[in-house]
C-alpha cells in the first residue's frame, strides 16, 4: 500500500511543474497593436434647433384679381429678376366682360364710320357727328379699361432676388391680395429658432 502511493505522488509533479511553466509564459508576453492613450476632454453638446434660410427683405408676390392660377412658371430656389413674369391668373367672368366690350367698341367704331360717310355728304349735321364720336371714344375706353384688368392677371416679380416660397399650385383658386409667392432680396441670412435657454450657449 505505500509502495503505490509514492509512485502517483511522483507522477503528479513533473505535471504541476509543467502547468506552471505556461502561465509564466503567457503573463511575460508583450501586448500587440497600437497603443492608446486615455486623457479627458470636453466635447460639444449638440442639440438641434429649427432654422430657416430667408433674407433681411422679402418682397411677396400677391394677387391682383380674383381667378385661378393657371400657371406658375418657378419654385423655391429660382433666381428671378425684377418684372419678370412668374405666372398667371385666369378669370373666366372677366374674359366674357372684354369680349361684350370688345364688341360694343368695334361697333361704336362702326357706327362712326357711318355717320361720318353721311356727315361728309351732308346727310347729318356736325352735332350727330359729336355725338357718334363721343360714343366711340367712351366704348374703346371701357374696353381699354377692362383689358387692363385683365392684365393684372400676370404674376410678376416685385424685386430681383431668389424664390424663398411658391407654395401655391397651379390651378388653385386665389383673391385679391392672396400671396402667390415669397421673393427674397438683400444679404441672404439664417435665421435660428431655439429656445431661451439655449440662446446663451
Amino acid at each position: 500500500m505505500r509502495k503505490g502511493f509514492g509512485i502517483a505522488v511522483a507522477l503528479m509533479l513533473p505535471l504541476a511543474a509543467c502547468g506552471t511553466d505556461k502561465a509564466e509564459q503567457q503573463v511575460a508576453k508583450p501586448a500587440a497593436g497600437p497603443r492608446l492613450t486615455v486623457a479627458a476632454s470636453d466635447a460639444p453638446d449638440w442639440q438641434s434647433v429649427s432654422a430657416e434660410v430667408t433674407t433681411q427683405d422679402q418682397a411677396q408676390v400677391m394677387a391682383r384679381i380674383p381667378g385661378v392660377l393657371t400657371q406658375l412658371n418657378v419654385r423655391a430656389g429660382d433666381s428671378v429678376q425684377r418684372g419678370q413674369v412668374l405666372g398667371r391668373i385666369t378669370d373666366s367672368q372677366l374674359g366674357y366682360h372684354a369680349a361684350a366690350m370688345g364688341a360694343q367698341a368695334a361697333q361704336a367704331e362702326a357706327e362712326l364710320g357711318r355717320v361720318r360717310f353721311l356727315y361728309n355728304n351732308g346727310v347729318y349735321a356736325k352735332a350727330r357727328l359729336e355725338q357718334a364720336e363721343a360714343m366711340a371714344k367712351s366704348a374703346r375706353a371701357q374696353h381699354a379699361a377692362v383689358g387692363a384688368v385683365a392684365g393684372n392677371g400676370a404674376v410678376v416679380a416685385p424685386a430681383t432676388g431668389r424664390v424663398l416660397r411658391a407654395d401655391v399650385p397651379a390651378g388653385s383658386p386665389v383673391a385679391p391680395g392672396m400671396v402667390v409667392a415669397v421673393v427674397t432680396s438683400g444679404p441672404v441670412v439664417l435665421r435660428l429658432d431655439l429656445p431661451e435657454g439655449l440662446a446663451a450657449k
